[in-house]
């Protein structure tokens, strides 16, 4: 049951952090956005999606 709580934090505070770096554009300039920043976003969006297509 450790193990579990340890694994559940770390995965918030993984979530909190990748919700910070979103409200703050993952440090990209919206006005200056290339298609370097969309490919980035797409990797991480099919990352997330993956990791939640695999959990319980």
């Amino acid at each position: 049951m450790d193990a579990f709580i340890e694994h559940k934090r770390a995965i918030d505070a993984l979530l909190a952090e990748l919700a910070q770096r979103s409200a703050d554009h993952f440090h990209t300039d919206p006005t200056v956005i290339n298609w370097t920043d969309v490919a980035g976003l797409a990797r991480l969006r099919e990352a997330l999606q993956d990791a939640r297509d695999s959990s319980p």
